[in-house]
């Protein structure tokens, strides 16, 4: 419940876990199929954008999106983005979201 928590208080995730290197070998494998498999997820989510990103820019696809995003000390905005401008850049914030690694510690 802790665990669950803390997400909700703080939903930026972390992007590194560290294992001992004492930790069971059949718990570091689950560890990391898991990691192969969010990492794949979010390769395939991303690639299917990017690719609907180029394609609607493309085909001269027209529309106006504008995007302001705000974080603790920054904030970047977006404006007049066309539809597949929109769609590529959410596909490169998903590329970026799956470099989630586990690092071995002695």
């Amino acid at each position: 419940m802790k665990f669950m928590l803390n997400r909700l208080r703080y939903p930026i995730r972390a992007e590194q876990t560290e294992i001992k290197s004492d930790t069971k070998t059949r718990a570091q494998l689950k560890l990391a199929k898991f990691e192969l498999i969010q990492a794949l997820a979010c390769y395939c989510l991303s690639g299917i954008c990017i690719l609907s990103g180029v394609a609607l820019l493309a085909l001269g696809m027209t529309g106006e999106i504008s995007l302001t995003v705000e974080h603790t000390g920054w904030t970047m905005s977006l404006i007049n983005l066309s539809p597949g401008a929109f769609i590529f850049v959410v596909g490169i914030a998903f590329a970026w979201l799956g470099r989630y690694r586990f690092k071995h510690t002695t």
